[in-house]
């Protein structure tokens, strides 16, 4: 049987794909179109499930580390997320760059249509990441 490390692990592998095909798109998404995607089902199509949801709230085991009770909320008012547990937050752009271990720019081309991004926690150390942030 696996364990939950392993199957987090096949399933990052399942997303890699080649860097050359995500940057050779001739749409590309901006941050502010990419910051109007819903944090939940963002989440959702990445198999994470939420252990509570209200109206105004959903709650799950961080995607970020370990756990057993949920401390990672998204807020459908606001579109954001929290998680208590590591104290850090954002945007749907940030937690996609934090949960896949990638740039900006791969993330905006993950959501811009749900086309993974490559394995950047391999080469993490020696890529230049450029700027990360969008203002």
């Amino acid at each position: 049987m696996m364990t939950k490390k392993a199957k987090e692990e096949s399933y990052y592998k399942e997303l890699q794909f080649d860097l050359n095909d995500m940057l050779m798109k001739t749409k590309k998404m901006n941050c502010e179109e990419a910051r109007s995607i819903a944090i939940f089902e963002t989440l959702i199509k990445m198999g994470h499930i939420p252990t509570r949801k209200s109206q105004k709230e959903a709650w799950f085991l961080s995607p970020l580390r370990s756990e057993t009770e949920a401390s990672f909320k998204i807020s459908f008012r606001l579109n954001r997320w929290y998680d208590f547990g590591i104290g850090k937050g954002g945007n749907v752009i940030d937690l996609v760059c934090l949960i896949l271990n990638c740039s900006v720019a791969e993330a905006l081309a993950y959501l811009s249509d749900g086309i993974p991004v490559p394995n950047s926690s391999l080469n993490s150390q020696t890529k230049s990441r450029g700027n990360r942030t969008c203002k």
